[in-house]
């Protein structure tokens, strides 16, 4: 019997599962000839959005009456491109769309940083009918790169997208819109770069969602196996399948429901931390971070031994007020309101929980505690006030104290806690 969770790759056809408000919300605009952001943490499926925009669109063109040509890219492929590479590669598809395009590809080609070769092969697509549909995977990558990251660049690319409904620009990012203006504010000479684009936010899966999701593995997976899955996974989509596909394939360890859950949750752990985990992490603000450090600790002491020692009420006191930065982690589905906890908040997705408690074990060994080193790997101190960052060192070193090992003991305790809660205990 084949595994039927599947993680890794972008998913496509009978894997894709609910996105169908925010694939109605890109038809929209694509059939508009508009363009639009798909924004989201790492793993919640842009690249799978994008993916699926491809296999629709033959459907969305019959429904326009225009040609739709799509074409894929991925920022993180561009690595020394320029600007000339980058129409070279984007306007490929426009090569076999129509022959009396020809000649105007061929000029907007051999003047690419050139805006007014690029609008009249755009106004000739358009009086054709023909539109290119450019998808730009991880978008924000292209900060990085000296050769696009210019105001010339982003000037044209806006320019073109805002005027020409032959051209519609699907960018996906794991920064916002907002951030993207920020980021590249310093070339903007009037509007923000990115607000012709409408943003298009993914959000965690519904519960309906991630039943159906594990209602795959029915066969193998009884209700307290479901119940851990979605305690150590939340509702990320990335996360669910890894963890659904580690415990599927313990179905037959002989050591029993218990033992079985520990062991495919230190796979699955150890599968993501160094990769999914840390990029999560790296994608937040560090006020973001500041954040959902608040709410691990909370969630460490109520689960180590003699974590009552740990007081996250004096510590809430001497930190700045993060009720921004909590909403937006809940809109992002790594948190969600609990009434019984001092933050306000408790982890949607133990595993983040885990991975926050083995940088700290390591940060915060006994033979070398060094909370400061930690504190400005995470970009935090010129966010606090002395005495705020003093407050946070002192409660990081007592937490030193509780984390002999790390994630494994919190690890052992969400699989006896599936088992428990299910039995009302």
């Amino acid at each position: 019997m084949s595994n039927p969770f599947v993680f890794g790759d972008p998913v496509r056809d009978a894997d894709f599962l609910d996105r169908e408000r925010a694939l109605r919300r890109v038809r929209d605009r694509v059939r508009r000839g508009a363009s639009a952001i798909v924004t989201a943490a790492p793993g919640m499926g842009k690249t799978s959005l994008l993916l699926r925009v491809e296999d629709v669109l033959p459907q969305w063109a019959a429904e326009g009456g225009w040609r739709l040509c799509f074409h894929y890219l991925d920022a993180y492929t561009m690595a020394g491109w320029d600007t000339a590479r980058f129409w070279h590669e984007a306007l490929e598809p426009l090569a076999e769309a129509e022959p009396d395009l020809q000649a105007a590809l061929r000029a907007a080609l051999a003047a690419a940083d050139d805006i007014s070769a690029l609008e009249t092969l755009f106004e000739q697509a358009e009086a054709r009918a023909v539109r290119l549909v450019l998808a730009v995977d991880e978008f924000e990558a292209l900060l990085h790169e000296p050769g696009l990251h210019q105001g010339r660049f982003y000037g044209i690319l806006r320019s073109l997208a805002s005027r020409f409904p032959s051209f519609s620009l699907l960018l996906s990012s794991r920064r916002s819109a907002a951030e993207l203006n920020q980021r590249t504010r310093e070339f903007a000479l009037g509007s923000p770069y990115f607000n012709f684009a409408s943003e298009i936010t993914l959000r965690p899966l519904p519960r309906k969602a991630v039943d159906a999701l594990l209602a795959r593995g029915r066969d193998r997976l009884d209700p307290a196996d479901r119940a851990f899955v979605k305690r150590i996974a939340g509702r990320h989509p990335y996360l669910l399948q890894a963890a659904a596909y580690y415990l599927w394939d313990m179905y037959e360890d002989e050591t029993g429901p218990l033992g079985r859950r520990e062991r495919a949750a230190r796979e699955f752990f150890g599968s993501v931390a160094e990769s999914l985990l840390q990029d999560i992490w790296m994608s937040w603000t560090p006020y973001m971070q500041m954040a959902f450090t608040l709410v691990g600790l909370e969630a460490m002491a109520a689960q180590l031994p003699n974590g009552r020692a740990f007081d996250i009420h004096a510590l809430l006191r001497d930190l700045p007020h993060l009720a921004p930065e909590l909403r937006k982690l809940e809109q992002w589905g790594f948190v969600y309101p609990a009434a019984d906890r001092a933050v306000g908040y408790a982890p949607q997705a133990e595993v983040l929980v885990w991975y926050l408690a083995d940088t700290l074990t390591r940060a915060l060994r006994p033979e070398g505690v060094d909370v400061a080193a930690w504190l400005a790997a995470q970009e935090w101190q010129g966010l606090l006030k002395r005495g705020e960052m003093q407050a946070l060192q002192r409660a990081l070193s007592r937490v030193g104290g509780l984390l002999q090992e790390g994630a494994s003991i919190l690890i052992r305790a969400a699989a006896e806690g599936a088992a428990r809660h299910l039995r009302g205990e």
